[in-house]
């Protein structure tokens, strides 16, 4: 028994004593295998950020990954996004933004959440998530890689409900509610604030309010010199214009207005050559431009004008293929692209056009898949 216990022992000691020199042999292998592995990984480390600095490769890649990807991978890496940050600008300039459209109504009155995007590329329309609540008579417009969509009539109340669509991950983000609750009001950016001009909740306002987005937080702007529903309005050289809509008595307006956010004041223009509301604006070129609208229940407008700083007058432009109100205006890659509203017939349009500015001709593009009345529209890359 003792024996068998001897021998037990030893082939246990010797049992260990196997598995540690082979740990060991294991254990010097890895050792040197280490320091291999960490050459290899570094090597890899300064071959990408070679190949991250040669710039036609960089424009290939952002090509292929789009300018918001392309943005976020600056953000990301100091090192490894230095090139894709010297390429950002051609990268711009060869990709035009998407342009979004969003709610609106049916020819019937259905307050529509669904949100579609023209990638203009392509020329292919797609969805996109819908909004948190139906709405119609909104204002959007694009700041810091988001699009904001405020106000607007939900069928049963006018709402003061915010929120923003964040183009790179393709999702909605609550934003704290506008003060104020309205409805056919307008959007633009100034002074690094997202703000909504105008509109009516009983009645028309000359309000405007602007959200700073780093401190989540609605300020009240100076008023406008009228109250102002169905008004457009656009972001111009580090300037907020406002254009046209009905008065405090529903009386079609030829008056613009612009907002300085430096001095915080409005300085009055020359009016426009025709009074209309439920027009559209967009800045291209160094001017505003402002499609369509209705000066009259029976008046829809096919009319365009544009107003030059620099000049100080208001000059006609090439008329719109057809009558257009309560529609959409953006710009991207210096061309104005109009959307949805509706015809002299009061039929919902889905059919969409562009203007190019320097040619001075319209352009017919694939109509969007929704037909839709009194949207909001903005574009941004995603």
């Amino acid at each position: 028994m003792k024996e068998s216990c001897r021998c037990g022992a030893e082939g246990r000691r010797q049992y260990n004593g196997g598995l540690a020199g082979r740990w060991d042999e294991e254990r010097g292998a890895l050792s040197q295998a280490e320091p291999q592995a960490r050459r290899r990984l570094r090597l890899g480390v300064v071959m990408l950020r070679e190949l991250l600095e040669v710039p036609g490769l960089l424009l290939s890649i952002g090509s292929a990954l789009g300018v918001a990807s392309a943005r976020l991978l600056t953000a990301a890496s100091r090192s490894h996004g230095a090139g894709m940050r010297s390429t950002l600008p051609s990268l711009v300039a060869r990709l035009p933004p998407s342009v979004h459209i969003f709610g609106g109504h049916t020819v019937l009155g259905s307050p529509l959440p669904t949100v579609e995007r023209l990638i203009l590329r392509d020329e292919r329309w797609d969805a996109l998530p819908p909004m948190s609540v139906g709405r119609h008579s909104s204002a959007a417009a694009t700041m810091g890689g988001r699009i904001y969509v405020a106000g607007g009539n939900s069928g049963q109340q006018v709402l003061n409900v915010v929120e923003s669509f964040d183009c790179t991950r393709g999702c909605w983000e609550p934003i704290p509610p506008m003060p104020t609750a309205r409805h056919r009001c307008a959007a633009a950016v100034a002074g690094g604030r997202f703000c909504v001009l105008g509109g009516e909740g009983r009645r028309a306002v000359a309000v405007v309010e602007g959200f700073d987005p780093a401190l989540q937080e609605w300020e009240t702007l100076p008023h406008m010199s009228m109250e102002r529903t169905s008004c457009a309005a656009a972001s111009l050289a580090g300037r907020m214009y406002v254009v046209g809509g009905a008065d405090s008595v529903g009386h079609a307006s030829a008056s613009a207005e612009c907002y300085d956010s430096s001095s915080r004041q409005w300085l009055r223009l020359p009016w426009m050559t025709t009074a209309r509301e439920f027009c559209a604006a967009a800045a291209a070129n160094g001017r505003l431009f402002v499609i369509g609208g209705r000066l009259s229940l029976w008046g829809t407008l096919a009319s365009v004008e544009c107003y030059d700083p620099m000049v100080g007058y208001w000059v006609l432009q090439s008329p719109m293929p057809e009558e257009r109100s309560r529609h959409a205006a953006v710009v991207a890659g210096g061309r104005i692209y109009v959307l949805g509203g509706s015809d002299a017939r009061f039929e919902a349009l889905s059919a969409a056009a562009c203007f190019d500015p320097l040619a001075g001709r319209w352009y017919s593009l694939a109509p969007a898949p929704t037909a839709r009345v009194a949207c909001a529209a903005a574009a941004a890359w995603s």
